[in-house]
């Protein structure tokens, strides 16, 4: 299956990109669910859909040890992580310097709506953070900067009802800020994404 957006182009094999005048972008195609016809045609937009998995937000950063936090480490500024250590404590540590940092993984602390929402564990700023058209797009690991890409890139999101508590904004979709959902920001939130992307 392919799936074709003007000259954009990504097939389920991986991700593919397909360079338009002077910009270019990135799809994840198996994040998105073609429509009956998914080319464009006369510089229309093709149908690209999002589904709410209805992840929540207090959860997408909670590290692992496949997927941890990434941050910038406190004493050399290069990248750091936070992981899982054991079932109650989490630890900071960087490759680069060798800074190692234990503590309980009780009570975290989250400033969402702030430009550096920080690892919520030790109060680290993110690596995953960079400036887009006047804010501050971060994401929190690998998972969560995969969730912005699917969200951002397409131009059909839908929201899925909560079996047990119904319509509630606990999702991390329902709680993105207006200018992350709004449509004339795409081009720019992608390229964003595609900057931290490098800084994988």
């Amino acid at each position: 299956m392919q799936v074709r957006i003007g000259n954009y182009q990504a097939n389920q094999e991986g991700l593919k990109t397909v360079p338009l005048g002077f910009a270019s972008l990135h799809i994840l195609a198996n994040n998105f669910t073609p429509l009956s016809n998914a080319s464009c045609l006369g510089g229309t937009m093709s149908n690209i859909r999002f589904k709410d998995g209805r992840e929540h937000r207090l959860t997408i950063n909670k590290p692992t040890e496949a997927d941890p936090v990434l941050i910038v480490c406190p004493t050399c500024s290069s990248k750091a992580v936070v992981i899982p250590l054991g079932e109650d404590k989490v630890r900071a540590s960087c490759v680069e310097c060798g800074y190692i940092m234990d503590k309980s993984s009780n009570g975290r602390t989250f400033y969402w709506n702030s430009d550096n929402p920080t690892d919520g564990h030790f109060g680290f700023d993110l690596w995953l953070r960079t400036n887009c058209v006047g804010n501050s797009l971060w994401a929190f690991n690998k998972e969560h900067l995969k969730f912005l890409e699917s969200y951002v890139s397409a131009n059909l999101r839908e929201r899925k009802e909560d079996e047990e508590l119904g319509w509630r904004n606990a999702s991390l979709a329902s709680r993105l800020p207006k200018w992350i959902k709004s449509s004339k920001n795409r081009i720019a939130l992608l390229k964003a994404i595609n900057e931290l992307k490098a800084k994988l």
